[in-house]
């Protein structure tokens, strides 16, 4: 969440893609890290299996907001002329979200 929301900040579409693609890295960073948790015995087999659907439909939802991203027209927050204060920006990035999940 917080490498979608460093993305958003940044103001640009290329910035925002590049942070989804971070986060959903971090996801094969936790899949990897149930493996380990598992293998040491840290988790059960139950648990595991369930994180690990919770982590792959993160990384599928990723996947599709990246993809919804890249045939966007968004062009990103720097490539408007008008200032916004930061709870229109805000209120702004939430309703995007929510189109982009229409979308999806």
């Amino acid at each position: 969440m917080s490498n979608i929301a460093e993305g958003f900040e940044r103001g640009t579409k290329a910035d925002l893609l590049n942070f989804l693609f971070i986060a959903r890295g971090s996801a094969g960073e936790v899949r990897a890290q149930l493996y380990v948790a598992r293998d040491l015995g840290y988790i059960t087999e139950g648990e595991f299996t369930e994180v690990s659907r919770s982590v792959e439909e993160v990384s599928r939802v990723l996947y599709a907001f990246i993809q919804s991203v890249q045939n966007s027209q968004y062009a990103g927050l720097q490539r408007k002329k008008i200032i916004k204060s930061p709870e229109e920006e805000a209120r702004e990035m939430r309703d995007w979200i929510e189109q982009l999940k229409g979308d999806a």
